[in-house]
């Protein structure tokens, strides 16, 4: 099973800011892979590969 971060984590490890993942998401850019029970929005290592 991969490892899924939250979009604070992710957004650190690709050298941008959360804010930054939140207008790719609206854009359609880059969509979260799963979504917990208290509704974070999760990434995986794969998210980060262009």
């Amino acid at each position: 099973m991969k490892e899924k971060m939250t979009s604070g984590k992710i957004a650190k490890q690709a050298g941008v800011s959360p804010k930054a993942l939140r207008i790719y998401d609206e854009k359609g850019l880059l969509k979260p892979v799963d979504i917990s029970e208290g509704n974070y929005k999760l990434y995986d290592k794969s998210s980060l590969i262009i």
